[in-house]
């Protein structure tokens, strides 16, 4: 439990026991149907307004480093005027670090809790979305890395990694995708609740949503991007190896048409029998491929 102001607390509970439950029950006395939600994480966001409370159920994204790719995580707040309560199912480094400097920082705490449990939904919500932000940081780093491995030459060893990268956007922006909705409900049934001056505050928070949707959309763009120039560079790698073949058939044509020419077995195959015959055979082999060369650099295919 913290005591924000003089008449706010905040109770802040992790993966709800029987006992936590009664507490819920006896403090925000919620409908039934939402004390049997909070016993385990919700399938859905959403933000409605009941009898004195307001009900919050927010996703957010986090990244598995063991996965590889985005998760989501859902944090619950229940607040009336003078009581918050927060419920999770795992540890929250945003929750975390937000009541480790409440607890070692006065001013940082007045500014973050403010006067009001309006005020504080506002900071934890913005310290959510913020975390999520960060959370983009790592996609940062490897899009960077996988950039210069492309126009290193490692165009065969990035296809996996791009298709990883693709999937850990995907999941974040699926993650984040109903975010949105909630948060403006949450702007216009937080202002009929806590009243108008506070529609201001929820509004900003739709736009830092916004701005990390952005971010989000920017990053998909530009993997999809390295990905076209992996794939443009790659087939340039398989046409130019398929060109060499090619070239190269052909210029072995010679040994394969001149050889063939006299395994045949006539009764008066020329050359044959001459004793320079074997000579006169491989330097007409080694003369058309010269020739077929000569006439493949005139015409620009070497």
């Amino acid at each position: 439990m913290y005591t924000l102001k003089e008449k706010i607390v905040w109770h802040d509970i992790l993966s709800p026991t029987k006992e936590d439950i009664e507490f819920i029950k006896r403090t925000v006395n919620p409908h039934p149907v939402i004390l049997e939600e909070l016993k385990t994480p919700s399938g859905r966001q959403k933000a409605e307004i009941y009898d004195g409370y307001l009900y919050l159920i927010l996703h957010f994204p986090v990244y598995h480093e063991a996965k590889r790719t985005s998760l989501p995580v859902e944090i619950d707040i229940l607040a009336n005027k003078n009581e918050i309560i927060t419920v999770h199912y795992e540890e929250l480094e945003p929750l975390t670090a937000m009541q480790e400097r409440c607890a070692a920082l006065s001013d940082f705490k007045n500014y973050c809790l403010g006067e009001t449990t309006a005020d504080f939904i506002y900071r934890l919500v913005e310290n959510i979305i913020e975390f999520a932000q960060r959370q983009l940081r790592h996609i940062d780093e490897k899009v960077s890395l996988m950039e210069e491995a492309i126009f290193g030459g490692k165009e065969k060893e990035m296809i996996r990694e791009i298709s990883v990268i693709k999937r850990d956007i995907l999941d974040f922006r699926r993650i984040l995708r109903p975010l949105h909705g909630t948060l403006e409900s949450l702007e216009k049934r937080g202002a009929d609740f806590f009243g108008s001056e506070s529609k201001i505050y929820f509004s900003d928070l739709v736009g830092d949503y916004t701005r990390l949707w952005n971010l989000a959309e920017n990053y998909k763009d530009t993997i999809e991007s390295l990905e076209a120039t992996n794939q443009a560079l790659l087939s340039s790698k398989i046409d130019e190896v398929m060109r060499i073949i090619a070239v190269l058939a052909f210029l072995l044509a010679p040994f394969t048409v001149i050889g063939g020419l006299f395994q045949i077995n006539t009764q008066f195959t020329p050359i044959i029998g001459n004793p320079s015959d074997w000579w006169i055979i491989t330097a007409l082999m080694f003369g058309g491929c010269v020739l077929l060369y000569f006439y493949f650099k005139r015409r620009g295919w070497l």
